[in-house]
């Protein structure tokens, strides 16, 4: 069933330069949301609703600056232990905070490795411990680093699981099946996954991007049940494809093709983004701005259950063609939450119910 949209903030939350929304998180009541800000690193907004007009500022840019020689953008946001945990770039930093608004660095310099890790795009729990992937773009090697107590991080892959000048990133995690899963960034080889069952020992379950060397990253992980009853299963969306985004579904032994060549648009380069609502499954596109094949903003499309067919909610971004990409998929108390890139007039957010 297609979903009623509605805009909750448009303007990148009155600041222009906040161009994207990278995460949304649930924290002590209040729902967070992180924006990406090329021009000073970005911000931290919070709302107990969820609605237009509720939105405070707790993190500004002044943060990100703070002890450091250059403003770092964020990447990445988890809740562990009662903390809000934020990863950084431009050298990858881990900050935490118990309320939201005071914090302390808890990890810095790339983890000691500088600017080969250049950043922290990831941050995943699994058996009671936070784990964060790292590394740096084309010339890093890919590292996961785990913390059991949040204060000292501990290298468990840091040569880019034996392939280190390939695998240069590690942009996602995901438990599944009570295994750890990570997400590749490899534009030699194209994207990889691993999975292991200890947070240690690794074995890799994809490689070469599925089949498609275009596939030069694994952007997420989400899992995908659409009722108690069936089979949950792991989906990966990828991007960096000339031929369009991919999404890919496994059962744990076999991954199968969910949704191929961005929806029959090249422009669709990138699935940014995922996430399951009620017992369907919505995937958000990004439109690379140099392949101008449509003018229209980005794409939401909803795998339907009940048919088995992928429906567009919105192909020009709800309207706005500056709208190209939708960053952030986010179910929250019986609505789903969309942030979209718009690099023009600011981030917006939306929201959307069932009728």
């Amino acid at each position: 069933m297609r979903l009623m949209w509605t805009r909750v903030m448009t303007g990148g939350f009155g600041n222009p330069n906040n161009k994207l929304i990278r995460a949304l998180v649930e924290f002590k009541g209040y729902l967070y949301a992180m924006t990406a800000n090329g021009a000073d690193g970005g911000e931290i907004h919070r709302s107990v609703t969820g609605e237009p007009g509720t939105w405070e500022e707790v993190v500004d840019r002044a943060f990100l600056a703070f002890g450091n020689t250059r403003h770092r953008p964020f990447r990445s946001l988890r809740v562990w232990n009662d903390r809000l945990y934020v990863g950084t770039g431009f050298v990858a930093q881990i900050w935490r905070s118990e309320d939201g608004t005071r914090w302390e660095k808890v990890a810095d310099n790339g983890f000691g490795k500088g600017k080969r890790n250049l950043s922290v795009r990831s941050l995943e729990l699994f058996r009671n411990c936070l784990y964060a992937g790292a590394g740096t773009e084309f010339i890093g090697s890919a590292g996961v680093y785990r913390s059991c107590n949040g204060d000292a991080w501990k290298p468990v892959v840091s040569d880019g699981f034996g392939r280190p000048w390939s695998n240069n990133h590690v942009y996602a995690l995901k438990v599944f099946n009570d295994q750890l899963y990570a997400g590749t960034f490899n534009a030699l080889q194209g994207a990889a996954v691993y999975r292991s069952h200890d947070g240690q020992s690794w074995e890799p379950v994809a490689q070469r991007g599925f089949g498609h060397r275009g596939n030069v990253y694994v952007y997420e992980f989400r899992a995908y049940q659409p009722t108690p009853s069936a089979p949950a299963k792991l989906v990966a969306i990828t991007g960096g494809n000339p031929a369009g985004g991919e999404a890919w579904i496994y059962d744990g032994t076999i991954w199968s093709p969910f949704a191929l060549n961005g929806f029959g648009k090249r422009r669709n380069s990138d699935i940014w983004t995922a996430s399951q609502f009620e017992s369907d499954f919505y995937v958000g596109t990004w439109k690379f701005p140099w392949q101008r094949s449509d003018d229209n903003g980005a794409e939401l499309w909803r795998y339907d259950y009940a048919t088995g067919r992928w429906e567009a909610e919105t192909l020009d971004g709800f309207g706005n063609p500056a709208n190209d990409g939708f960053r952030v998929l986010f179910p929250w108390r019986g609505a789903l939450y969309a942030t979209l890139r718009n690099p023009t007039t600011g981030a917006e957010l939306w929201k959307a119910t069932v009728p």
